[in-house]
């Protein structure tokens, strides 16, 4: 699937988490402002994220210039008005303001997506099978790869690639990585680090830690913390219903 529509409360996130690149791009309405967050290349918290329900439309890795009309470099770890980009989207915003529930407002963006995918040029499907190949890597020569797989020179590759991803196969390969380390985690809080490693393609602890630091700020015992937290939240959460 390309794109799936979500919704959070109390903001975009607590201001005490930090939010992890996915290699995705969202199209974001937080009650005031619609807006874009470009694909992230570290760890970000909001200052002010609002008090309510924000919803939102993710576009998949190398899906959002198709939709935006924009490479994906020109809003990397950017969250520019949506209105920066297309002009005015005054209508669209009317729209939101006034759809009364979150299911209204998802509504309200599937449509906003559908009338621009309408007027776009398909996503690179060259890209779109090297994310693929990225997704299952675990080796050496990642863009040598890629390169001879599709029958596209390296330079080409990697050019296309940033104009559709925001950045190149190595720093999405450490993203996607990064995040079967974190669903893992959340799966089973109380997981080895070391096996949990090794077996996301991390070439020892070290490596783990390297990326958890720089991709979500924070070690990964303390990425193990929360994923607990959250767990005995969501027992708790389980067991009040």
């Amino acid at each position: 699937m390309s794109t799936c529509v979500w919704a959070a409360s109390g903001g975009v996130e607590s201001v005490a988490d930090p939010i992890v690149p996915d290699g995705c791009m969202d199209i974001m309405w937080d009650g005031t402002r619609l807006f874009v967050a470009g694909p992230d290349t570290t760890w970000w918290v909001p200052t002010n994220p609002p008090p309510g329900q924000v919803v939102g439309v993710r576009l998949r890795p190398g899906r959002g210039p198709a939709v935006l009309g924009v490479p994906a470099t020109a809003v990397v770890d950017e969250r520019p008005d949506l209105e920066e980009l297309w002009g005015s989207v005054a209508r669209w915003e009317d729209q939101l303001a006034a759809a009364g529930s979150v299911a209204g407002a998802a509504a309200v963006l599937e449509r906003l997506l559908q009338a621009r995918r309408a007027n776009r040029d398909r996503p690179d499907r060259t890209v779109e099978a090297a994310i693929m190949s990225v997704r299952d890597w675990n080796g050496p020569g990642l863009v040598r790869m890629l390169s001879d797989e599709l029958g596209v020179g390296e330079r080409q590759l990697l050019r296309r690639f940033r104009f559709a991803v925001g950045y190149g196969p190595k720093l999405l390969h450490r993203v996607l990585r990064f995040q079967r380390f974190l669903d893992l985690l959340a799966a089973d809080p109380e997981r080895d680090l070391a096996a949990t490693a090794a077996r996301t393609g991390h070439a020892d602890q070290a490596h783990l830690t390297r990326d958890a630091v720089q991709l979500a700020g924070k070690p990964p015992g303390q990425l193990r913390e929360r994923a607990r937290r959250l767990r005995s939240a969501q027992d708790a959460m389980s067991l009040a219903a």
